[in-house]
């Protein structure tokens, strides 16, 4: 796939449509998996059935790593009636995301419970080649990324003027209104939108101006032996409660072993988003270390390295 991609880039051109963005992304994925195997069994089913069950007009889709990427292209005359047709599809994917694949004798794990979705409407560019649509992008496909970032624990963010007022009264009133602040799209000026009562709590950072959000860290250094046995979580305390939990991040820096010849050693480096984790006033970023050790071990690196754990979350 990747190489019919490059290949089509040499005749690619570019050209506007209308659309709607639906970004989907499958809440604290990696806390439910003991290997990639199990994961990517997963995913591929997952993404089949919510393409297959809840999106089959899509025009266009791709993965964004734990979750998906869904583009309708719609115009003047049917907007209205595909705008319903994707927040309805939205709403029931959402609530039956628990039992997704409860049906799969195969899949004897334990599963994801919590979908975040982000839905916006306007104009976007596609890349294309000949009949194949390589991509999209542009400022409405950025708009749903940030709204799905804005939609935890779990539910649905959507721009207000999407058309929620098609949808029928009692559904209409499971949403809420928000004025939110976008970073990187509109961190100044508010964006009004509404989101799943209940089930979405909108960080209080996004709801002031970002262009003050100011980052605070918190580090704490293990071998590799060490990290692996601690067990399943790791709870670093942080000085203060985070603004926004959803934002905390993890980032493990080590040394890699030397390379055959004398060559220098470079640095390692595993990104992994992180969780909240109280204890009456206290306040911890929750890290799965398992997952930390596993790629440690796949990477081959030794017992006795040391390995700095940072803790970036903002206050």
């Amino acid at each position: 796939m990747h190489r019919e991609f490059r290949e089509r880039l040499a005749t690619a051109r570019g050209d506007h449509r209308f659309v709607i963005a639906v970004f989907l992304d499958v809440r604290n994925f990696s806390a439910y998996f003991a290997d990639s195997a199990e994961s990517a069994l997963y995913l591929r089913k997952a993404y089949r059935r919510i393409l297959d069950d809840y999106f089959a007009e899509a025009s266009f889709f791709k993965p964004t790593g734990d979750g998906l990427m869904v583009i309708i292209e719609i115009e003047d005359a049917n907007y209205k009636e595909k705008a319903k047709a994707v927040l309805e599809a939205s709403l029931k994917l959402e609530s039956t995301f628990p039992t997704l694949l409860a049906d799969d004798a195969f899949l004897n794990f334990r599963k994801p419970d919590r979908l975040g979705i982000g839905l916006a409407r306007g104009t976007s560019s596609r890349l294309f080649s000949g009949d194949v649509t390589l991509d999209y992008s542009g400022r409405t496909l950025n708009i749903a990324a940030r709204l799905l970032d804005l939609a935890r624990p779990r539910g649905i963010v959507v721009e207000r003027d999407f058309g929620v007022d098609g949808l029928d009264a009692a559904t209409q009133e499971q949403f809420e209104p928000a004025e939110v602040y976008l970073r990187g799209v509109s961190p100044k000026v508010p964006v009004p939108v509404l989101y799943l009562s209940g089930k979405t709590e909108i960080a209080r950072s996004n709801l002031s101006p970002l262009d003050e959000e100011q980052w605070a860290q918190s580090t704490i250094t293990y071998t590799v032996e060490e990290l692996g046995g601690i067990g399943t979580t790791l709870l670093m305390p942080l000085t203060t409660r985070p603004s926004d939990p959803g934002k905390i991040k993890l980032v493990a820096d080590y040394m890699k072993p030397m390379l055959p010849g004398g060559k220098r050693r470079t640095m390692g480096t595993i990104r992994r988003d992180g969780a909240e984790h109280r204890e009456g006033t206290k306040t911890f970023a929750r890290i799965n270390v398992p997952e930390i050790v596993r790629e440690l071990r796949k990477d081959g690196i030794p017992p006795e390295t040391e390995v700095t754990l940072v803790v970036w979350y903002p206050v």
